[in-house]
C-alpha cells in the first residue's frame, strides 16, 4: 500500500499522482517518491527544464538523492513509467509519524502548438518512522 498526495486539481493538462513507496519505514532506511504523469494526448512532460522537488519542512530528515526518470523515443518523460525521487530517512530520527510537505515541479510542452509551462504539484504525503 502506498500514501498518496492526489491527484493535482490545478491543472487540467496533465493528471499527476505522487505517492511514496514505503509509507513505513525505519530510520537510516531507503525510500522513494513515485510519481506518474498522464498528460493529455498531444502533450509531454519533460526533463527540460528539470524537474525538481522543494520540501518546505523536515529537510534534515530526508536526504534526498538524484531523480530517476526514464524516456521514451522522442525523449519525452515516458508516461507509462514512473519517475522515483529515493529518499534516506536519516539514522537517528525519532520514531513517530512525519510529514513529507513540499511541491513537485515540472514542465510540460505541446509539440503541436509550439509552447511549454511550468506546473506545480503539492506533496502532503505521510511517512511513520519505527525503531
Amino acid at each position: 500500500m502506498t500514501e498518496s498526495a492526489g491527484e493535482d486539481s490545478s491543472d487540467d493538462n496533465v493528471s499527476i499522482d505522487i505517492s511514496v513507496a514505503n509509507p513505513t519505514v525505519k530510520a537510516g532506511a531507503k525510500n522513494s517518491l513515485v510519481v506518474l504523469f498522464s498528460p493529455k494526448k498531444g502533450l509531454h512532460v519533460v526533463t527540460d527544464p528539470p524537474m525538481e522537488i522543494e520540501l518546505d519542512t523536515l529537510q534534515e530528515i530526508f536526504r534526498m538523492s538524484k531523480l530517476q526518470i526514464q524516456k521514451d523515443k522522442k525523449g519525452y518523460v515516458a508516461s507509462n513509467k514512473p519517475v522515483r525521487q529515493h529518499f534516506r530517512i536519516r539514522s537517528g530520527t525519532s520514531p513517530g509519524v512525519y510529514l513529507l510537505k513540499g511541491e513537485f515541479i515540472y514542465y510540460y510542452c505541446s509539440e503541436k502548438e509550439g509552447w511549454c509551462t511550468r506546473a506545480k504539484q503539492r506533496i502532503d504525503i505521510p511517512i511513520t518512522i519505527t525503531k
